[in-house]
């Protein structure tokens, strides 16, 4: 799930899901500054300084990906 925000700050939280999630925060440039890994339920990621964008992702996805800090990533409407 992609997650838009109009001010450069962003958090996420896990309230009411059954299963952790992997989290990439994008800032306006969509270059990854903060990755969050396995949040489990009920709790709330780390605060992202200058995030415009988070994309909510399986747990291990990241790992998979090899996604690291400063990686630039393409964002394409669905079809």
């Amino acid at each position: 799930m992609l997650l838009d925000s109009s001010i450069p700050l962003m958090w996420i939280h896990t309230f009411f899901t059954r299963f952790p999630i992997d989290i990439v925060f994008l800032d306006r440039s969509q270059t990854v500054t903060r990755i969050t890994t396995a949040l489990t339920p009920w709790r709330f990621s780390p605060i992202a300084i200058g995030a415009r964008h988070a994309i909510e992702l399986p747990v291990g996805s990241v790992q998979r990906s090899a996604t690291e800090l400063g990686d630039r990533l393409t964002i394409e409407p669905a079809r």
